[in-house]
């Protein structure tokens, strides 16, 4: 069964007459034709006839047009003139001889060295000379880049590109417009959008020609959008390990989650990189030689840590990662504790210890043996003068009896009698 014939081979379009189609998109076709006026080849974008219905998609496709027409750039494909052929829109641009970014990477894997600098800058380049007019394209992406046979690059499809302070064709707030696989992290929120949005988006693109895969891989584009808006951005050495580290830092830049934090202009990215193209050859030749020559055997577990991971895996390392930092954090802070306590012990204030009284010494013993000699004394002196005032009185009775003693002289013994009586109780 042979395939339908298109309707546009061999058939002129205006002045131009239609050879064979090169590809399809969501909007139209573009095909390869004849200019006769400018006596060249040139390409023929014609808008597909199911959107001719569609107001917003002609709006864009003639905003299309009309953008490229107004920038004159050589890393800018160029707009010759738009019209229309049987009412469907379509416009001529110049004919580019040579694969686009996605082309190669379906055919390398990936590309690296002095030339993968090289189109980086040429990028930055074309769209500089866009965000200079004011236009921001909004799905900057390997398909949408092309390669000339002169290793020109060439930026394409303007089709969702923004005007910066124009009114018309404004998205509704919470919108999303480009490819999820290398949207900035507020273009998948529906925020406003500037340079630097497409900075992240280049950023993306050649995170994904250097290390063969995209920054964040998934099927489903909601994950897609998460990712780029919370998880951290792979390292590039761990899928190309011999990629410089200047280069890593540059995309690195370009990746950074809040506009703030990245690269804020096209001079910035377009400096650094010569700084590198110009300068560093040494790191480059390295770099270049990844694809030059063959690589030398390597070891299952780096050719396992060099697999790209899905985006299940990625975030499983990740949180396997938080929990070593984590576990590690605790670690460090009890050693931390142990450490300051150690501290705290050897360097309080010290105390004179309590010592225990002294046992007493011969001296005082001695003096306290005189003491109790003393009392001893004291106690006999006493008893001394008791037992002498008690021979008194006995004296005096003895007076008292003899036929001499005065009448009264018994009621005095009497008193004496009984004080010796208590003398001697």
């Amino acid at each position: 069964m042979t395939e339908p014939q298109d309707p546009y081979v061999g058939k002129m379009i205006g002045e131009c007459l239609v050879r064979r189609p090169i590809k399809r998109g969501g909007m139209g076709a573009v095909y390869l034709a004849f200019d006769h006026i400018l006596k060249r080849e040139v390409a023929i974008k014609v808008m597909d006839v199911a959107c001719r219905r569609d107001d917003d998609a002609v709006r864009r496709f003639h905003r299309e047009a009309r953008i490229l027409g107004g920038l004159n750039h050589k890393n800018v494909a160029q707009v010759h003139r738009a019209g229309q052929f049987n009412g469907i829109p379509y416009y001529v641009m110049e004919y580019i001889d040579g694969p686009s970014l996605k082309d190669l990477l379906s055919e390398k894997g990936k590309l690296t060295g002095s030339r993968c600098v090289n189109y980086l800058i040429q990028a930055a380049e074309g769209l500089r000379a866009a965000a200079d007019q004011n236009v921001i394209h909004r799905d900057v992406k390997p398909a949408n880049i092309m390669v000339t046979s002169e290793d020109v690059i060439k930026i394409v499809d303007f089709g969702i590109s923004k005007i910066l302070d124009e009114d018309t064709y404004k998205t509704q707030t919470g919108m999303f417009m480009g490819t999820p696989r290398y949207m900035a992290p507020e273009q998948t929120r529906g925020y406003e959008v500037d340079r630097r949005t497409d900075i992240y988006s280049l950023g993306a693109t050649f995170y994904h020609l250097i290390a063969g895969r995209p920054p964040f891989d998934s099927d489903s584009a909601l994950r897609l959008m998460e990712a780029h808006q919370n998880d951290p951005v792979p390292d590039i050495k761990l899928l190309a390990p011999h990629t410089p580290d200047r280069v890593c830092n540059i995309i690195y830049g370009m990746l950074m989650k809040r506009p703030d934090d990245r690269f804020q202009n096209y001079n910035q990215i377009i400096a650094a990189l010569r700084n590198i193209h110009g300068k560093v050859t040494q790191d480059l030749a390295s770099f270049d030689s990844i694809v030059q020559h063959d690589l030398p055997p390597i070891s299952p577990a780096d050719k396992a840590r060099a697999t790209p991971l899905s985006l299940d895996d990625r975030m499983s390392l990740e949180r396997e990662e938080a929990e070593r930092r984590h576990s590690r954090f605790i670690l460090i802070t009890g050693v931390v504790v142990v450490v300051a306590l150690v501290l705290a012990v050897m360097f309080r204030p010290r105390t004179p210890p309590q010592t225990a009284a002294p046992p007493p010494t011969n001296r005082a013993a001695s003096e306290m043996s005189a003491m109790m000699k003393t009392l001893k004394e004291a106690q006999d002196m006493n008893q001394e003068m008791r037992m002498k005032q008690a021979r008194q009185i006995w004296e005096s009775e003895n007076a008292l009896n003899s036929p001499d003693a005065p009448p009264d002289a018994s009621g005095n013994a009497k008193i004496q009698k009984d004080v010796l009586d208590d003398i001697y109780e």
